[in-house]
């Protein structure tokens, strides 16, 4: 099963379940829950708008890692040029050097489990040319990703974020939401398809029981597909076009918590895809955000589900096993889920946000869940959301730094398009590849 036939399933058993008299009445208990029940506590009230984009697939080093901010870990440079390297399958050092396009058409870089985990190599870092190829050690500057780069100096940046596992992309969207990957080690359609929600439920489930507002704005693959298409059905209410996103955004009608899950084909930066159609689509994020009149109580995060194969040169860190649950593969030690995956670009943008700031506490994703539990009182979902870190050095809750919004400078996608076919690459993703 591809993904189009995983968004089709999905489609139509939320279709089914919408127009039974059964699922209106669920909809109609919930909808009168959230009305009477109200949040359990509010802890931060200047926060009233929480709103998380992530995109796919690039390690720290590879977005920022030529951030122009002081005391920011990125790639190390003598004299312009970079330090940092891999060996090749015969031991050559292949450095870390500027990628010549936006376009990662051809690029061979991988982040299954195995391939993750020789990377790592104990903390070594020395797989990412023998598994990912040389692109692996490629890296973008800011004329590359002006957007990015801007909200990186302006904002908190965290260089200690990682994401939450030694893998690939749907196991750390489940950490994300629920705090556990259930045993899943790759992005398989067909296992999410087959799938059910953890025993402690999804933050999803935490928020509809404590009737705090949430949607999930989605491109193709809603974050809530990931447990099946019944659950999907379950919170069908709650899922919407992102193209609502910029109008609610505007209104000033964004819920309390909004999800926002890139279309996955052309605008995610997954590989093989244009990178500065991407920047575009943060841009438009962002934007909508600093703009609109909500601003002054929101706080968007932008991070990355996992780091696609590029390289990174800080080794992941310790974390609890989160339920008792263990990867889905062979001998899977000294990774029982004890590990975070790699280091990820993490801005966190909001008027409560410290002016100047880096973070270099250690994190992975179920972060997110650690600040929405520690916010309103929150039971957390497993020990990994039970031991993450909270996000509060980022803000000042006493005074906002930034009254004002920033502008931001708006992304050429034109340019690095026509230099991707200049060099021979497709510009876009092909749907299905």
């Amino acid at each position: 099963m591809d993904r189009r036939s995983f968004l089709r399933l999905a489609g139509l058993s939320a279709a089914g379940a919408a127009m039974s008299p059964s699922f209106a009445r669920a909809a109609s208990r919930n909808a009168l829950s959230q009305l009477v029940n109200g949040p359990v506590v509010d802890r931060f009230p200047q926060i009233q708008h929480v709103v998380v984009l992530v995109m796919e697939n690039h390690s720290f080093d590879n977005v920022l890692g030529t951030l122009k901010r002081p005391h920011v870990d990125g790639l190390r440079f003598r004299r312009g040029v970079a330090v940092d390297s891999n060996p090749d399958a015969s031991g050559k050092p292949v450095r870390a050097f500027h990628l010549p396009t936006m376009c990662q058409d051809g690029y061979h870089v991988t982040q299954s489990w195995n391939a993750s985990h020789r990377q790592w190599n104990h903390g070594a870092m020395d797989g990412f040319v023998v598994t990912s190829g040389t692109e692996a050690m490629g890296y973008y500057t800011e004329d590359d990703l002006p957007v990015t780069h801007a909200l990186a100096k302006i904002f908190p940046v965290c260089d200690r974020w990682f994401c939450s596992t030694l893998c690939q992309t749907f196991p750390n969207r489940m950490f994300m939401f629920a705090g556990t990957a259930q045993g899943a080690t790759a992005t398989d359609v067909q296992e999410r398809a087959q799938a059910s929600p953890p025993k402690a439920g999804t933050m999803f489930d935490r928020l509809t029981q404590a009737g705090i507002s949430w949607k999930n704005y989605m491109g193709d693959l809603g974050d809530s597909m990931l447990w099946g298409p019944t659950y999907f059905a379950k919170n069908a209410p709650h899922v919407t076009s992102v193209a609502e996103f910029y109008i609610d955004a505007a209104a000033g009608l964004l819920p309390t918590v909004s999800i926002i899950s890139p279309e996955a084909e052309e605008i995610s930066e997954e590989n093989p895809q244009n990178m500065a159609i991407g920047e575009a689509f943060v841009w438009s994020i962002a934007n909508a955000v600093l703009t609109s009149p909500l601003w002054s109580s929101s706080m968007l995060v932008i991070t990355y589900d996992e780091h696609g194969g590029y390289y990174d040169h800080v080794p992941p860190f310790a974390v609890p096993n989160p339920d008792g649950t263990h990867p889905n593969v062979p001998n899977y030690a000294p990774d029982d889920y004890t590990l975070s995956g790699f280091r990820v670009p993490s801005i966190v943008i909001s008027p409560w946000a410290k002016r100047d700031y880096v973070s270099h506490v250690p994190r992975e994703h179920t972060a997110i869940l650690g600040f929405m539990e520690k916010k309103w009182n929150l039971p957390p979902l497993t020990r990994r959301d039970a031991a993450a870190d909270d996000l509060l050095d980022i803000f000042d809750f006493k005074r906002p730094s930034f009254l004002k919004a920033p502008g931001l400078p708006m992304p050429d996608v034109l340019a690095p398009t026509v230099k991707c076919i200049q060099a021979g690459q497709r510009p876009i993703a092909v749907p299905g590849a």
